[in-house]
């Protein structure tokens, strides 16, 4: 039986939308065919750029950098779970969405300008979640104080942001999305994919 694969990561090209403040994704021929021997092109782009993974030292000094996030918690069973308002989702919005037993990885399936809250956070943090996923550029509101960030990471909750779950629909799956191996930094662009339970 053919196993069937969805990507739910973001194209990345030159010029993409980024953050604000982020440094712009850049592509720039180095070596081109025919006058060279191979094509080879130079990648400037921030570690935020596109569906990526926030390792803790994204917003705690000293901490745990990308390239040491367990594998364990980047791969396995996760639940897609549908959010249609817009706005805040918080411990109320998780409680009555998150049937126990659930896996312990969760992609929020939201609209735009949708973002968990520091109560939310901290309902997830309680029901031993290892990874949260969201479709949006961060996790937490352009106007967040950092609180909902600071919250999952240092409790050791993995952040996917940027994650495209529109041809995906609500139920469970099995995540892997794995980092670069970019050794000291905040955090990594990824490659995601579900695959069918």
């Amino acid at each position: 039986m053919r196993t069937i694969v969805i990507d739910i990561t973001r194209p990345v090209y030159n010029g993409m939308p980024v953050w604000p403040g982020d440094p712009e994704v850049r592509f720039a021929p180095v070596l081109t065919i025919p006058r060279d021997s191979a094509n080879v092109t130079s990648l400037s782009m921030g570690t935020h750029s596109g569906t990526h993974i926030d390792a803790p030292s994204h917003c705690l000094a000293g901490a745990q950098t990308v390239e040491a996030v367990p594998l364990e918690s980047l791969v396995g069973p996760c639940l897609v779970v549908e959010f249609a308002a817009r706005g805040r989702i918080g411990r109320d919005s998780l409680s009555e969405s998150l049937r126990t037993p659930h896996p312990s990885r969760v992609l929020m399936k939201t609209g735009p300008e949708t973002y968990l809250d520091a109560g939310g956070a901290a309902y997830l943090v309680e029901q031993g979640i290892v990874l949260i996923g969201t479709e949006e550029m961060s996790i937490e509101s352009p106007a967040g104080d950092g609180s909902v960030h600071t919250c999952l990471l240092e409790s050791g909750v993995v952040i996917l942001e940027g994650a495209d779950l529109s041809r995906v629909p609500p139920g469970q799956y099995c995540l892997a999305a794995l980092p670069l191996r970019l050794v000291g930094l905040d955090g990594a662009p990824c490659r995601a994919v579900l695959t069918a339970l």
